[in-house]
């Protein structure tokens, strides 16, 4: 019953979080033009339908079948994700698939989840990716990667999908709770125009595998483990500040507009900071000693404790 709950409710909590969703790795990439395949011929149907996705999904109002309505029917619901169970952003969700662990990220590698895969400073899993030349037939299994264009070329990465069949892509879309099937330009029209295919060079154990042995590098398990600390401490952060927002409730104080909508936007940053970051943990202490379950236990805040209990009983 809560997972419902929180589904409705927290779809509207999360408004701030659609740009920070569709636009994760805001990067320049040195990249052929040739590479690029651009959407040509869209019909103006198309379009619209692409503008009102960028409007409706994103505004925290539609959930997965108001999705599908908005399409017309040519996108689906593969998957509906209850609610609790991390599957992270659209690239994380990608390549896990692609690892056969989706929603064991938390448990089983200790990063973020988003700029991850493809970032200088990284992973760079694309590494065991081969780029398919102009011409060449995408086949199931490959990556779909959605690029926008700047003055100066393509600038940002977007989105990340898994080709599933012919011009059919496989994937997550934000926070919204739900794995969709699509048609390659059925996405909302912030994702781009632009996207060029990858193929894994392996998959499956062997691909975990090797992503494992890179995230023990002396450099990069350092980078990751300074990184790890700064999003617990950031979860904590957050709970902190939701802490002294319900004091002040609980004090009778009367709210402005601007100040319920922070509150608001205060638990929406929890639940934001548990979908995104796949290196924060519930059953980490902070110095001290305390887990953000404890933490929601000890200022009795039973919508916060009910949260991590749900995820916990996903991610334990």
């Amino acid at each position: 019953m809560h997972k419902y709950i929180y589904f409705t409710y927290l779809l509207s909590l999360i408004i701030f979080s659609s740009a920070f969703g569709m636009q994760l790795t805001k990067r320049s990439f040195s990249l052929k033009t040739k590479f690029i395949r651009t959407a040509i011929a869209k019909s103006p149907e198309l379009d619209a339908i692409r503008q009102k996705l960028d409007r409706g999904t994103w505004d925290g109002k539609n959930g997965p079948q108001e999705i599908v309505d908005i399409s017309q029917g040519k996108i689906r619901i593969k998957e509906e994700i209850p609610y609790g169970k991390r599957y992270g952003s659209c690239h994380n969700y990608a390549f896990t698939k692609t690892m056969g662990i989706v929603g064991q990220t938390p448990k089983i590698l200790n990063i973020l989840g988003q700029t991850d895969y493809y970032g200088n400073d990284y992973l760079k899993l694309y590494n065991f990716f081969d780029l398919l030349e102009p011409g060449a037939v995408e086949q199931p299994g490959d990556h779909a990667v959605y690029l926008t264009q700047g003055e100066k070329g393509f600038k940002e990465i977007t989105h990340t999908g898994i080709v599933v069949g012919d011009d059919c892509i496989e994937s997550k879309w934000g926070t919204i709770r739900a794995v969709f099937e699509h048609p390659l330009w059925y996405v909302p029209a912030g994702f781009g125009d632009h996207c060029r295919y990858f193929r894994p060079k392996i998959s499956g154990d062997d691909l975990l595998v090797e992503v494992q042995k890179k995230l023990q590098q002396k450099q990069i398990k350092k980078r990751y483990d300074t990184l790890a600390r700064r999003a617990q401490k950031q979860l904590f952060d957050n709970i902190k500040q939701y802490e002294q927002d319900q004091l002040r409730d609980n004090f009778g104080e009367i709210y402005s507009t601007y100040e319920q909508d922070q509150l608001r936007d205060n638990f929406g940053e929890i639940y934001s900071t548990l979908e995104f970051n796949m290196n924060v943990h519930l059953d980490v202490p902070d110095e001290n000693g305390i887990t953000p379950l404890m933490h929601a236990e000890r200022i009795g805040c039973q919508r916060l404790k009910e949260m991590f209990e749900i995820y916990q009983k996903y991610n334990e």
